[in-house]
């Protein structure tokens, strides 16, 4: 399983990160925590760089994001091939909040969590984000045929060697 935090800087994705990868751990799972760019010398560099920056124009930004796609890289995780754990290629990626999403999740069992966690960043997100959440969530839901739901643009990225190793008729 591969899961990824996306939102506004400071919005507190390393955060939530941190305390999924806990859970994920209790629960008996083996966890990767990662973020982009981050993990060496110099991808830190790269992200202070990217944080902290003064002179940083998006186009630099972006272009350093891009030039810096290192979760396929075995030399940059020398450390992690020392116990077994070889680089991990993503073979799908969900967007979310896209113009034509694909994939429909059904939240409802989970709904009111989400509210009560926004709520919890209270100096971020108001009673009117969460109210527009619900409302959003809602509106999926009735899209996909259930109460909530989030959307997501679903791209897949399988070569015809990884094609072939899924054809059931192998």
């Amino acid at each position: 399983m591969f899961v990824t935090f996306e939102g506004v800087d400071w919005s507190g994705k390393s955060t939530q990160a941190a305390l999924l990868a806990g859970w994920l751990t209790a629960e008996g799972r083996q966890v990767l925590l990662t973020r982009e760019p981050g993990g060496t010398p110099v991808a830190e560099a790269v992200r202070d760089v990217v944080l902290h920056g003064h002179d940083m124009t998006p186009w630099a930004e972006a272009a350093l994001y891009a030039v810096f796609p290192s979760a396929e890289s075995r030399p940059i995780f020398r450390e992690l091939l020392d116990e077994g754990l070889e680089p991990h290629h993503v073979n799908e990626l969900y967007m979310q909040f896209t113009e034509k999403p694909n994939i429909a999740v059904d939240i409802s069992a989970v709904h009111n969590r989400k509210i009560e966690s926004l709520l919890h960043h209270r100096s971020q997100i108001g009673e009117e984000a969460a109210d527009f959440v619900s409302k959003f969530d809602a509106e999926a839901g009735k899209e996909a045929g259930v109460e909530f739901a989030e959307t997501f643009r679903a791209m897949r990225f399988y070569n015809e060697q990884q094609e072939a190793k899924a054809d059931p008729a192998d």
